[in-house]
Order: structure tokens, then sequence, then C-alpha cells
């Protein structure tokens, strides 16, 4: 079994993927094929889609190049058309349009960004990246319009009587779109995330960091709160923990630099402040009920809960050293607790 958390690992796997997938000539957009049925063209298109989708995110997650680029493929988006409409012996695809709001809508709006997105990660995880800054503030911009168009079309399906602390399917796409663009722009900023005074020629990526940040960790709390055994969302925080501990560790960065309290963080007050330590105690509250899961969550939660313990003492200040101290105990309770409740034992007793 490869875990979810070993994007290492994933991104050596998907290398097995996509040379399997371009075999099967995924890659190439199955319309001119005579012969194929335009049901197994569709599922084709959606195949190739959800491949993509996790190149990149595997990438993303272990730091290297994406094994799809734009210029390997020239299969189409998936039909923007709601499931139900699809059938073996269907005698053509139908036709979707945007803006209307349909099962598929995630999936197609995302596989239109998708060559963006590829080249973004392609070049920034690459040997040698030369993206310029000017072509980092253009994808920016493109990045932040599909995902605003994407977002009023995906919203505009969501159950009005579902209330703010349940899902339902268009939430949860809404979500993992967020999550997934929002981390596509940190990956694209991060290089440039400096003190906004000394280096004031990137100031709109160290602000773009700590909003995307603030966003991926608000994303986490709203998914958590909404966990349920009709629809539970393990599974959703499992798959984007790597994107929440990269968050706060920026988060951590701008708390200690006073940066939600000035800049443009301050035009909404202090609640930008507030809101970040929210998130930040949030973040080691799920955590801790998680830690257990996997070694790999296990290492991510005790680096993270040591700069969070460290931070309260330094903003308050307290002795830094002790706190780091009392920290290493407390992951240390944690985790036997859990052992125990996990692993009941003699050994955990």
């Amino acid at each position: 079994m490869v875990s979810h958390n070993d994007s290492d690992t994933l991104w050596n796997f998907m290398g097995f993927v996509q040379r399997t997938a371009m075999g099967l000539s995924l890659h190439r957009d199955p319309e001119p094929l005579e012969g194929m049925s335009p049901f197994e063209k569709e599922m084709r298109r959606r195949l190739w889609a959800t491949i993509v989708f996790l190149d990149l995110h595997v990438a993303i997650g272990s730091g290297m190049p994406t094994l799809i680029r734009p210029q390997d493929y020239s299969t189409r988006p998936p039909a923007n058309i709601d499931e139900d409409q699809l059938s073996v012996d269907m005698v053509h695809t139908p036709q979707g349009a945007f803006p209307e709001h349909t099962t598929s809508t995630f999936q197609t709006r995302l596989a239109e960004i998708l060559p963006d997105i590829c080249a973004i990660i392609s070049n920034i995880n690459s040997a040698a990246p030369d993206l310029k800054y000017k072509d980092v503030l253009e994808f920016d911009a493109k990045l932040r319009q599909s995902l605003k168009a994407s977002l009023a079309c995906v919203s505009s399906r969501r159950n009005p009587v579902i209330g703010p602390k349940s899902l339902d399917r268009p939430h949860i796409q809404s979500s993992m779109l967020q999550l997934f663009v929002r981390g596509v722009m940190l990956a694209l900023h991060c290089h440039y995330f400096m003190d906004p005074e000394k280096h004031p020629d990137y100031q709109t990526s160290y602000w773009a960091v700590l909003d995307c940040s603030l966003a991926i960790l608000g994303q986490q709390r709203q998914i958590y709160d909404a966990n349920s055994s009709e629809l539970p969302t393990t599974w959703f925080n499992d798959i984007n923990q790597g994107s929440y501990f990269i968050a706060a560790a920026h988060v951590t960065l701008g708390i200690k630099h006073g940066s939600f309290l000035s800049g443009p963080m301050a035009l909404i007050g202090s609640s930008a402040n507030e809101t970040a330590w929210m998130l930040m105690d949030s973040l080691a509250s799920i955590s801790e009920e998680d830690v257990g899961r996997s070694v790999e969550y296990f290492k991510r939660y005790s680096a993270f809960y040591q700069r969070y313990a460290t931070l309260q003492a330094l903003v308050n200040g307290g002795d830094t050293e002790q706190a780091r101290n009392d920290a290493f105990e407390h992951i240390i309770k944690v985790v036997s607790e859990k052992a125990a409740e996990l692993y009941p034992s003699p050994f955990y007793g």
C-alpha cells in the first residue's frame, strides 16, 4: 500500500500511472478515432483529466517536476454535463455550457486550467526554474480569475437548505477547487515570499502567500466542522494535509512579523490577526485527533506543534526554550494516548 502522506513514493507511482495512460493513448483526444462510442470517448477524457490532476497534486506535494506537460497531450476537457446524462447506449455526447452547473463542472473547469497549472509547476519544480516575476503576476491574475468564475458556477448549484456546517456535493467541489488552486498559488509565489519592506518589488507575493495560507486553513476548519457520519470528510483532510501544514508555516512567519496587523491585512482590522491565531489553534486541535494515522502525519504534526508553541511564547514574551520543551512533552503525551487508544496493549497502558 502507498501512504497518502508519502508524496515521494506517490510521485514514483505516478510514473507508472502516466506511462500506462499514455500507452492506452488517453493523452490523445479520442474524437478522430473510429469505432469508439461517444460514451467511451467521454470516459477517456474524464480519466485523463483525473490523471493530470493527480500528477499535479503529487508534484506540488513532493516538490518534484510534473510528469505530464501541456504539450504532451491533446485530450479535451470533459463535457459539462450531469452524470445521469451519460449512457453506454448514447449516440452522441450531450452538450453542456457554462455557467450552468452540473455534477461534472468541477472536473471540467479544472481541466480547462490544468495546462496553465502544468506550465507553472513544471517550471518552478524544475532544476533550473526561469519564471520571470511578470509571468508570476500574470499567472496569479489568471488563476484568481479562473477560481472566481469556477466558484461562482459551483456555488450556484448549492442546496439553499443545507446549513453552513453541512456539506453537499457542490460544497465539496468548491473546497477541493479552492485548496488545489490556492496550493498552486502558494507554489507560484513562495520563492518571492520576502520581507515586503526590504523587497518592495515582491510585496505582492508576500501578501498573496499569507492570503492563500489563511484561505487554505479556513477550508480545513469548514470541512472539519461539517464532518458527519452521513458524509465523512476524513479522506478530504487526509489528501490535503500537506497543504495545511505548509500554509501553517507561512502563517507562523506572518504572525511573528506582525504582518496580519499591517499592510493589506490591516485593511480588515485586527480580525486578520485573530483569524490567523484561531486557524492555527484549529490546526493544532484537529492534528492531535489524527496524529496516530501515520508516521508521516506524526512528523508533520510534531514539527508544526513545536513551531506553534514557540510562536506563542515569543509573541507573549515567554521563555521559548521552555516552550519547546513543554511542546515536546505534550507531543509525547498525545502520541502515547493515541497509541494506547488505537493499539491497546500492556506497553501503552
